[in-house]
C-alpha cells in the first residue's frame, strides 16, 4: 500500500536483528531484541525471575507497536492524521 510502513526489527545495539526483514523492503526498524513481557500467573515456568514474573522476546510484532506509537505522537504533535504523518515520513 501506498501509506504503509514496513518495520524490521533492531536488537540492544541497534543493528538489524538476525531475524529481521532488511534492505529496500524495511522503511524503519525499532526494538525488538529482548523485549521484557508479563508473564501470567498461569505459566510461572516461563518467567526469568520468578519474583518478578517476566520475561524475554524477540520478534517484529514487538517492533512494530513502538513504530505505530511513536507515529500517534508524532500525528498528535503536528496535528495531522495518521495517513499524512506517515507520507511525511515516507
Amino acid at each position: 500500500a501506498a501509506h504503509a510502513l514496513t518495520v524490521g526489527a533492531s536488537d540492544v545495539a541497534d543493528a538489524v536483528a538476525d531475524f529481521s526483514n532488511y534492505g529496500s523492503c524495511v522503511d524503519i526498524v525499532a526494538p525488538g531484541v529482548d523485549i521484557p513481557l508479563a508473564v501470567s500467573s498461569l505459566r510461572p515456568d516461563l518467567a526469568l525471575d520468578p519474583t518478578r514474573r517476566f520475561t524475554l522476546a524477540d520478534g517484529t510484532s514487538f517492533a512494530a507497536p513502538a513504530v505505530a506509537g511513536g507515529l500517534a505522537v508524532y500525528a498528535s504533535l503536528f496535528d495531522v492524521d495518521a495517513r499524512a504523518a506517515t507520507a511525511h515520513l515516507l
